[in-house]
Parts: structure tokens; sequence; C-alpha cells
């Protein structure tokens, strides 16, 4: 079974973090220097990239972790297969080639975002300023269950999920798992450590909502997670959309 990456937490935030193709992105790659630009409306992602030599057309459309698409010489006419998928710092690209209904490697290049902050100062006192609920600090996990079918065909499932919200304002993926059993079979995953602390989000408490926040090009964007109430160990958050999440904290 896959292991599952994403924190239910961050799915509230997806929108935000693919909103982020947009723009313009530099690399230096087998000793040149590649320019990119990609820009994005709704679900389709257009640009160009450059090098010395060559130009290419990107399009793609957008996914839950970047974008998927085609990038095309305007030389030669080769076509590329380009899996585009979002980086702390910029956009990670692999380049691929389909021959004889095969997909094979040709090369990645990690594009660096155009004015891209790629960290901040955790001394400076900063998030110190935002306050934080201290009844929301901790190891919390989200548990999701299904079935399908019925007698023979009968399969059924778990997932559960980690998450942590740290005092100092972080957030940290702690792993996960996945289950699957049915008549004649089963499988577990195995708990998963986790990608650890995000880079770049943070989060404070205002009121019964959690507020996200991160830097872009310098400056400080803040991003409504939801509501949340908690109670007895348990910890309800209801994103901006209606949809709920129920965690449970991990003693």
């Amino acid at each position: 079974m896959k292991r599952f990456l994403l924190l239910i937490v961050f799915a509230f935030v997806c929108n935000f973090l693919q909103s982020q193709i947009s723009g313009k992105y530099h690399a230096f790659f087998n000793g040149d220097n590649i320019s990119l630009e990609l820009k994005q409306k709704d679900q389709v992602i257009t640009g160009t990239m450059k090098d010395s030599q060559q130009n290419y057309a990107i399009t793609g459309e957008k996914n839950a972790s970047g974008f998927a698409g085609t990038a095309i010489d305007d030389k030669l006419g080769i076509t590329f297969l380009v899996t585009g998928t979002l980086s702390s710092t910029g956009l990670d690209m692999d380049f691929d080639i389909e021959f004889d209904g095969a997909r094979s490697d040709a090369f990645v290049v990690n594009f660096e975002k155009d004015g891209k902050v790629a960290s901040v100062d955790k001394g400076s006192g900063k998030k110190s300023k935002k306050n934080i609920d201290p009844s929301i600090i901790g190891n919390w996990k989200h548990e999701s269950f299904y079935s399908s079918g019925y007698g023979a065909d009968a399969m059924s499932g778990s997932s559960v999920q980690y998450l942590s919200f740290n005092a100092d304002g972080t957030m940290s993926d702690k792993g996960g798992e996945a289950m699957i059993s049915g008549s004649d079979y089963s499988g577990n995953s195995g708990k998963g450590d986790g990608s650890g602390t995000v880079a770049n989000l943070w989060y404070y408490t205002k009121g019964n909502a959690i507020i996200l926040y991160t830097i872009i090009n310098g400056a400080e964007q803040e991003y409504p997670l939801g509501t949340y109430y908690i109670e007895e160990g348990k910890l309800l958050l209801t994103g901006e959309n209606g949809e709920k999440k129920l965690l449970q904290r991990v003693r």
C-alpha cells in the first residue's frame, strides 16, 4: 500500500501551495543557465523554458504536488514528458522521453523561484509575537476508514496520519501508516517517519481559528486554516469550505 505522504491538515491549504506554480524560475544545469516562466489559469499550466541554445514550450495540468505535461523543443520538435514538483525553494522538473510506448528518464532540473526566501531567521523573535493556544500544541493523529464490496469481494482499509503543532509555531509531518484487508489477503504499510518540520510554514491561533502564514518574496502572507474545538483529547478542525476533520491527541 502506498504510504500517505501529505498530512490531512495541509489538504486545507492545497490550493495555496498549487498557486505558487506561477512565476519565474532559474537553474544552472549541465554548464548552462536556464530560465523558466510559468503561468497558471484554473487547472492549466503554460510557459516557456530557455537555455543558451533552445526554447521549450511548456504545457500541462496542475495536480496535488505540482503539475504534469510536456516540454516541446522549438528547433528539433522533441517532446519531453514533464513532471513538476513544488519544493521549499522552487520547482523540481523531471524530464522523460517516451519511446515505443515506454517512458525513459532523461534528466532532472531543480529550479529555484526568483526572489524566493529560502529560510527565516528563527532567532529574530518574529514568531514569538504570534499567539498560540497551549491546548493545541502537541502530537495529533487523524484516522480514516473505508470499505467496499460484499462477501468474497469485500475489502476494507484504514489509514492514520500523524502531525504536530509545535510550540515555536512550526508544524511537522510525523508520518503515517495504512492497512488493507479482504477475504483472502491483508497488508500493513507500517508507520513511516514523515518528512519532519514543514519549511517556510507556521501557524498561530486567533480566537478559535488557526491561521497559517508563510514568507513569499520577503513578505508575510496569511491563510486561514479554519476553526477548531478541543475537548477530552480530541480536536475538531472545520475548514474554510466547511469540511470537518477529527484528530486525536497522541500521548
